[in-house]
């Protein structure tokens, strides 16, 4: 099996990190229709092109949304190949353009400013929970990428040494109770 390179390893976590960065400003970015005061503070800071991008996501997610109790509150249920396939055509539209969000906010940080002033009061506790557990995830990897085969092994054997030591110390201290 091939082992990954330390350059490698560090590729890896950058996109781990990368990922978890992105998620984060996301994380800030409110759900549905926001207040104007937030839309016009974009233009106010000029970034209007982050405020024609919001406003387009949006209408994609409330029109995905309707899409999807439509399909699923229809009166025969009907799930056709055609609505099956605007569905997923409206979900890539989404993906690109949140991505396109992304990447104007990492460009822009009078934008991601104007998010973080709006406040974390969006930000839904399951989601912040995600995005801890995905942090950890990455440092776990990160440890794991980075220690090699020897030293894995070096730290099994420390570990076994050290419970063989700590049992027999027990053992010892239970022997000397029973003697007094």
């Amino acid at each position: 099996m091939h082992k990954l390179t330390n350059m490698e390893a560090q590729r890896v976590i950058n996109c781990l990190e990368d990922a978890l960065d992105r998620l984060s400003l996301l994380s800030y970015v409110p759900a549905g229709n926001p207040s104007q005061e937030l839309l016009a503070a974009f233009v106010a800071e000029g970034v209007g092109n982050i405020k024609a991008t919001l406003e387009s996501e949006w209408q994609l997610e409330e029109g995905h949304q309707v899409m999807v109790r439509s399909r699923e509150g229809g009166p025969f249920g009907s799930k056709g190949v055609g609505s099956l396939a605007t569905s997923n055509e409206m979900l890539d539209q989404l993906h690109h353009i949140v991505r396109t969000l992304c990447r104007q906010l990492k460009k822009s940080p009078a934008a991601v400013q104007v998010l973080y002033a709006g406040g974390p009061d969006g930000r839904s506790a399951p989601f912040l929970a995600f995005l801890e557990f995905l942090s950890d995830l990455t440092h776990v990897m990160f440890r794991k990428l980075s220690t090699t085969v020897e030293e894995e092994a070096t730290s099994k054997n420390l570990l076994h040494d050290l419970s063989e030591r700590e049992r027999s110390a027990e053992d010892e201290r239970d022997a000397l109770h029973q003697t007094l």
